[in-house]
């Protein structure tokens, strides 16, 4: 996210991510084997080119898509709560949330993140799509670390205070 708190630009263009390096994604990625998003942002991934993630279980939770996106994708027209508890008492490793705001707001809002990562990029947009646009109740996390990269990039972990 920009240093004001927006993923994208209001025309939703993500050009001011810096791509320099991984920023330690890969290592995030080696323990990712679930990854759960809404349709506008799984459309948006689409919309990037050839599906990336043919290695992961993905989850998209939409009401008006089918079925039809191959064996790793799945079309999900439940309660994203209920379902995400459901999940995360099987066995395998993490659950990586993508987006959007109204599934990351409904499963903050049941504590049902254990963990957050910012990528806080140096620019400043002004205005644009809002990491958290919607009005969420108040939430402790702890810092579990910081890194500052060259490119100006800081990487911030969070984990849910008990």
């Amino acid at each position: 996210m920009t240093a004001d708190g927006m993923i994208a630009r209001s025309d939703g263009r993500t050009d001011w991510i810096l791509t320099d390096q991984d920023y330690e994604f890969e290592t995030f990625f080696k323990d990712v084997d679930t990854l759960i998003m809404g349709r506008k942002t799984f459309e948006k991934c689409l919309s990037l080119g050839p599906w990336p993630y043919d290695q992961l279980q993905t989850y998209v939770f939409s009401r008006s898509l089918k079925n039809d996106f191959g064996s790793s994708v799945t079309v999900v027209d439940r309660d994203p709560s209920t379902f995400i508890e459901e999940l995360k008492e099987k066995s395998g490793n993490k659950i990586w949330l993508v987006g959007g705001a109204e599934i990351i707001k409904e499963l903050m809002s049941e504590n049902l993140v254990d963990q957050v990562i910012f990528n806080i990029h140096k620019e400043i947009l002004g205005q644009g799509i809002q990491l958290f646009p919607l009005a969420m109740h108040s939430m402790f996390w702890t810092l579990e670390s910081s890194q500052e990269y060259p490119s100006g990039v800081v990487q911030t972990r969070y984990v849910m205070s008990p």
